[in-house]
């Protein structure tokens, strides 16, 4: 019950805090560890994080698109997913999820237009370079698992840009 009682304080402490209430309670109907007549009391609770994060939370933002599929997850295993609002909250969320890979595919695309005229051999070469090595390796990443590029996937592109110089070297 303690960690119930815990997952439960999580769920309004800002997005951080909401994903490992999520994460809590989660773990606790997976093992089937909730109290006898408590899932009602706690799919209430989800149900209202879903709302409040879908229409007053900043959905925009990936982790709470991330903590609100989460949240419809577990709500579709409740008697809430029948209620008239579940169908247009989870078309939101996956709509808000859609429209953020069209906004960063235009961008990605207006970037490339903006790049194309700078000529090699200037000055902003290696920049304009490494910034579109860089988007194009986010756009794959989100392609493939909706995940961000890790901070050595960063290093390895910037190195090829920027590398460093050589032991020894005054530079």
């Amino acid at each position: 019950m303690d960690a119930l009682v815990r997952g439960m304080g999580y769920l309004t402490g800002g997005t951080q805090n909401r994903s490992v209430g999520i994460g809590l309670i989660t773990s606790l109907i997976a093992t089937g560890s909730l109290p006898n007549g408590v899932r009602p009391a706690i799919d209430s609770v989800l149900w209202n994080q879903l709302v409040y994060v879908t229409q007053h939370g900043q959905i925009e933002k990936a982790h709470e698109r991330d903590n609100a599929q989460r949240l419809l997850t577990l709500v579709e295993e409740s008697s809430y997913k029948n209620d008239p609002t579940f169908d247009e909250i989870r078309r939101s969320v996956q709509g808000e999820e859609a429209r953020a890979q069209h906004r960063f595919a235009a961008a990605q695309q207006r970037l490339r237009e903006a790049a194309a005229p700078l000529a090699e051999g200037t000055e902003a070469a290696p920049f304009v370079a490494a910034l579109t090595n860089l988007v194009q390796a986010q756009a794959d990443r989100l392609k493939a698992d909706g995940g961000h590029i890790t901070s050595h996937r960063w290093a390895k592109i910037l190195e090829r840009h920027f590398p460093a110089a050589p032991a020894g070297s005054t530079e």
